[in-house]
């Protein structure tokens, strides 16, 4: 798996803001999970960390 630890789309609102970090990783022909677990294991919340925003994490497979 690749894990270079960079997001397909990241949405990052102002500093302190109630809105959350929006993270999306997008997988061609795979399962979900996949795409889920890519975020865990590239550890893209943790920069994030000192942000002061929830994160939402989001996996979106998609093919024919």
């Amino acid at each position: 798996m690749n894990t270079k630890g960079d997001a397909d789309i990241v949405y990052l609102p102002k500093r302190d803001s109630v809105l959350p970090i929006l993270t999306v990783e997008l997988k061609w022909n795979q399962w979900v999970e996949g795409a889920l677990e890519q975020i865990r294991d590239g550890r893209y919340p943790a920069a994030f960390k000192n942000y002061g925003s929830d994160i939402l994490l989001v996996g979106i497979s998609y093919g024919r």
